[in-house]
């Protein structure tokens, strides 16, 4: 018998087992928020000057896509209420 997924510790997560933890939608002045405060690197801070970045505009840094996985993972997965 397979243990459910919210009492799995991360490395006993089955391999390739694709799970739904739902989304998130980023607004720019999200970006530029979080960018501020964490990685004020210009195409994730300046609209304009980004759009001159081998980017073509502005992205999310990272570390906010990563920390937006975590809490989607710890709510999705672990079952905890945000």
């Amino acid at each position: 018998m397979t243990p459910k997924l919210s009492r799995l510790a991360a490395e006993h997560l089955p391999v390739g087992q694709s799970v739904d933890l739902g989304s998130h939608s980023v607004s720019e002045a999200e970006i530029i928020r979080f960018a501020s405060e964490w990685d004020s690197q210009y195409f994730h801070t300046d609209p304009e000057t980004a759009h001159e970045s081998h980017f073509g505009g502005l992205i999310a840094s990272g570390l906010h896509t990563l920390s937006i996985f975590q809490r989607l993972s710890v709510l999705g997965v672990l079952n905890v209420k945000g």
